[in-house]
């Protein structure tokens, strides 16, 4: 990389994101840390932190993105990096240690929210997935994004019942949002085709083309 690029804070935070991709790890680290020694880790470029976070999840090392998540100075957690050690664990499975880190977390937005829910209905805790979901509505606007998350987790466990009552919700919460229903839509009627009910996941599917 050019000398001049060396300096550029957007450019190493690409190149760490790039590295982690092709699964580069030990570049990436120094990429990294040639970063903090210049100084460059500033509120602005919190998004650095975020990449390497991120990264170590992508490449299935919860400890090492669960460390580094631990030296990221307070004022530079936000969102992406409280999301992205979620999404972590997540993946990983260890549910007990995402919820250490969301009960941290002191304030919640919809994204971190949703970020849990995903990690609930993954490993198929639907009753946990949606009490968090109700309690959030208790206090702030429904968010479509949220019930994609937990209608995603229900196909994975092909849960026809309960996928059922999510969507009707969704309809009924989210009539006018036409198009985001019609992910929903596509999204049960893959949970019909596999289970095996491949004509009723047809006529449910035509059915919706012809609503929208």
């Amino acid at each position: 990389m050019h000398n001049n690029y060396r300096n550029n804070n957007v450019v190493l935070t690409s190149e760490i994101h790039m590295l982690m991709k092709l699964g580069d790890i030990q570049m990436a680290e120094c990429v990294f840390k040639s970063v903090k020694k210049q100084g460059f880790l500033h509120d602005h470029d919190k998004v650095t932190y975020a990449a390497m976070i991120n990264g170590f999840g992508l490449n299935g090392m919860d400890h090492e993105a669960a460390e580094l998540y631990k030296t990221v100075p307070m004022n530079l957690r936000d969102e992406i990096t409280h999301s992205c050690v979620l999404n972590t664990y997540s993946h990983s499975g260890l549910l007990d240690k995402a919820r250490i880190i969301f009960n941290e977390i002191p304030v919640k937005t919809v994204k971190i929210i949703t970020v849990m829910i995903a990690c609930l209905s993954r490993l198929f805790l639907f009753d946990g997935a949606q009490k968090l979901l109700d309690e959030y509505e208790k206090t702030n606007m429904v968010s479509f994004v949220k019930y994609m998350a937990l209608l995603y987790g229900l196909r994975n466990s092909r849960n026809r019942i309960l996928s059922e009552k999510i969507y009707n919700r969704m309809k009924s919460l989210f009539l006018n949002q036409k198009e985001n229903l019609l992910s929903g839509a596509i999204l049960l009627s893959n949970i019909y085709s596999s289970i095996g009910e491949h004509q009723l996941s047809n006529d449910f599917r035509f059915d919706q083309k012809k609503k929208n």
